[in-house]
Protein backbone atom coordinates (compact mmCIF):
# COMPACT_ATOMS: atom_id res chain seq x y z
CA UNK A 1 0.00 0.00 0.00
CA UNK A 2 1.41 3.39 -1.01
CA UNK A 3 0.56 6.47 1.02
CA UNK A 4 0.45 10.07 -0.20
CA UNK A 5 2.32 11.57 2.76
CA UNK A 6 5.49 9.64 3.47
CA UNK A 7 9.08 9.37 2.37
CA UNK A 8 9.68 6.48 0.01
CA UNK A 9 7.62 3.60 -1.30
CA UNK A 10 6.67 0.55 0.70
CA UNK A 11 7.16 -2.52 -1.48
CA UNK A 12 6.22 -6.06 -0.54
CA UNK A 13 9.77 -7.25 -1.18
CA UNK A 14 11.32 -4.86 1.39
CA UNK A 15 10.43 -4.24 5.03
CA UNK A 16 11.46 -0.58 4.95
CA UNK A 17 10.49 2.30 2.64
CA UNK A 18 12.70 2.48 -0.44
CA UNK A 19 13.46 4.82 -3.36
CA UNK A 20 14.54 3.96 -6.88
CA UNK A 21 18.15 5.13 -7.03
CA UNK A 22 18.04 5.50 -10.82
CA UNK A 23 15.07 7.89 -10.57
CA UNK A 24 16.78 9.94 -7.87
CA UNK A 25 19.99 10.27 -9.87
CA UNK A 26 18.14 11.13 -13.08
CA UNK A 27 16.15 13.74 -11.17
CA UNK A 28 19.38 15.27 -9.85
CA UNK A 29 20.68 15.48 -13.41
CA UNK A 30 17.50 17.19 -14.61
CA UNK A 31 17.61 19.73 -11.78
CA UNK A 32 21.33 20.33 -12.41
CA UNK A 33 20.71 20.92 -16.13
CA UNK A 34 18.06 23.57 -15.45
CA UNK A 35 20.22 25.15 -12.74
CA UNK A 36 23.18 25.33 -15.10
CA UNK A 37 21.08 26.93 -17.83
CA UNK A 38 19.45 29.44 -15.48
CA UNK A 39 22.61 30.55 -13.72
CA UNK A 40 24.76 30.65 -16.86
CA UNK A 41 22.08 32.86 -18.40
CA UNK A 42 22.27 35.12 -15.36
CA UNK A 43 26.06 35.25 -15.45
CA UNK A 44 26.64 35.64 -19.16
CA UNK A 45 23.63 37.71 -20.20
CA UNK A 46 22.94 39.46 -16.90
CA UNK A 47 19.26 38.46 -16.93
CA UNK A 48 18.27 37.01 -13.55
CA UNK A 49 14.63 36.26 -14.38
CA UNK A 50 15.24 32.61 -15.20
CA UNK A 51 17.44 32.14 -12.15
CA UNK A 52 14.68 33.51 -9.91
CA UNK A 53 12.11 31.26 -11.54
CA UNK A 54 14.44 28.27 -11.14
CA UNK A 55 15.00 28.95 -7.43
CA UNK A 56 11.23 29.04 -6.80
CA UNK A 57 10.71 25.87 -8.87
CA UNK A 58 13.59 24.22 -6.98
CA UNK A 59 12.00 25.16 -3.66
CA UNK A 60 8.62 23.78 -4.71
CA UNK A 61 10.16 20.55 -6.04
CA UNK A 62 12.17 19.83 -2.90
CA UNK A 63 9.32 20.84 -0.59
CA UNK A 64 7.11 18.28 -2.32
CA UNK A 65 9.89 15.70 -2.01
CA UNK A 66 10.28 16.24 1.73
CA UNK A 67 6.81 17.01 3.03
CA UNK A 68 4.50 15.13 0.64
CA UNK A 69 6.20 12.22 -1.12
CA UNK A 70 9.18 12.10 -3.48
CA UNK A 71 7.17 10.30 -6.16
CA UNK A 72 4.98 13.42 -6.63
CA UNK A 73 7.88 15.86 -7.18
CA UNK A 74 7.94 17.23 -10.76
CA UNK A 75 11.61 16.43 -11.37
CA UNK A 76 11.14 12.85 -10.16
CA UNK A 77 8.12 12.42 -12.42
CA UNK A 78 10.26 13.45 -15.40
CA UNK A 79 13.08 11.21 -14.18
CA UNK A 80 10.70 8.26 -13.77
CA UNK A 81 9.69 8.71 -17.40
CA UNK A 82 13.35 8.90 -18.47
CA UNK A 83 14.39 5.68 -16.71
CA UNK A 84 11.18 3.69 -17.19
CA UNK A 85 12.86 0.98 -19.32
CA UNK A 86 15.77 0.43 -16.92
CA UNK A 87 15.84 -2.05 -14.08
CA UNK A 88 15.06 -0.43 -10.73
CA UNK A 89 17.75 -0.24 -8.06
CA UNK A 90 16.13 0.34 -4.69
CA UNK A 91 17.87 1.98 -1.74
CA UNK A 92 16.69 2.72 1.78
CA UNK A 93 14.62 5.91 1.84
CA UNK A 94 15.70 6.98 5.32
CA UNK A 95 19.23 7.78 4.18
CA UNK A 96 17.90 10.06 1.46
CA UNK A 97 15.51 12.05 3.67
CA UNK A 98 18.22 14.08 5.39
CA UNK A 99 20.07 14.61 2.13
CA UNK A 100 16.90 15.93 0.49
CA UNK A 101 16.23 18.38 3.32
CA UNK A 102 19.52 20.28 2.91
CA UNK A 103 18.72 21.85 -0.51
CA UNK A 104 15.27 22.82 0.74
CA UNK A 105 16.82 24.75 3.63
CA UNK A 106 19.25 26.41 1.22
CA UNK A 107 16.44 27.45 -1.14
CA UNK A 108 14.30 28.89 1.66
CA UNK A 109 17.22 30.91 3.02
CA UNK A 110 17.51 32.65 -0.38
CA UNK A 111 13.86 33.76 -0.39
CA UNK A 112 14.37 36.94 1.62
CA UNK A 113 13.46 40.33 0.14
CA UNK A 114 16.32 41.75 -1.99
CA UNK A 115 16.56 45.13 -0.23
CA UNK A 116 15.73 44.21 3.33
CA UNK A 117 16.95 47.47 5.01
CA UNK A 118 15.07 49.58 2.44
CA UNK A 119 11.93 47.52 2.97
CA UNK A 120 12.23 48.14 6.71
CA UNK A 121 12.43 51.92 6.27
CA UNK A 122 16.21 52.47 6.39
CA UNK A 123 16.62 55.68 4.39
CA UNK A 124 20.42 55.59 4.47
CA UNK A 125 20.48 53.33 1.41
CA UNK A 126 18.82 55.86 -0.85
CA UNK A 127 15.22 54.65 -0.98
Amino acid sequence: MNVVFGFGEKLDVYEIPVLNEREVRASAGIVFLFALLAFMNAWLVGDFRFARIFVVAFLIDFTIRIFVNPKYAPSLILARFAVRKQAAEYVRAGNTAAAAAAPDRAATSNCSPPDWPVAMGDSSRGA
